[in-house]
């Protein structure tokens, strides 16, 4: 893969890749999570211009070689069911929303810390993940949309028939990351 061009175009080409191991990582953390449960990708686009709606977001930002930010977005009812299978609760239990908030994260920190692994090993491209935010969304806050220079996905997969959707908005480095720690 190659990190040289200008803008949005370089971009775009590395992006594909990083969706290709999103996906991998995607699938890979649901099927851990929900063992009897499909998990499939529905459907992958790159090159957006919007951000996805949902009831519930959680948000990790990335640096290093790709740097922008990993969200993921489901309806309230499936972060319920999320929350269930990592907490290890009874199907039909009550999480308290902070409860349902924790677990959406740790999901999304799953996810990304997945998506770092298989970038570095298929793709040798380093990056750091931040702690997660999670947002729950409502008129003027909500995570942004992609500016001009930067390059975005959306994964749309479904757990059951559940969809959950991982948006990607990243801008690749165009130079050697550097392990600035010690």
């Amino acid at each position: 893969m190659s990190m040289t061009g200008g803008g949005f175009a370089r971009n775009s080409i590395a992006l594909r890749y990083v969706v290709e191991a999103a996906e991998a990582a995607t699938v890979e953390s649901l099927e851990g999570l929900f063992e009897d449960v499909p998990v499939r990708i529905h459907q992958s686009e790159v090159g957006i211009d919007r951000s996805p709606e949902s009831s519930i977001a959680s948000v990790i930002t990335l640096s290093g070689q790709v740097s922008g930010l990993i969200s993921l977005h489901a309806s309230q009812a499936l972060a319920g069911h999320i929350g269930r299978a990592l907490l290890q609760a009874e199907k039909h239990e009550e999480l308290t929303d902070p409860e349902i908030r924790d677990a959406f994260g740790e999901l999304c920190n799953i996810i990304a810390g997945n998506i770092k692994t298989r970038c570095l090993e298929q793709l040798a491209v380093k990056m750091e993940i931040g702690i997660p935010t999670v947002i729950i969304p409502k008129e003027g806050v909500g995570v942004p949309p992609p500016t001009p220079d930067i390059a975005a996905a959306i994964i749309h997969a479904k757990v059951a028939f559940c969809p959950l959707t991982l948006y990607l908005c990243l801008s690749v480095v165009p130079r050697p990351y550097t392990d600035d720690s010690g």
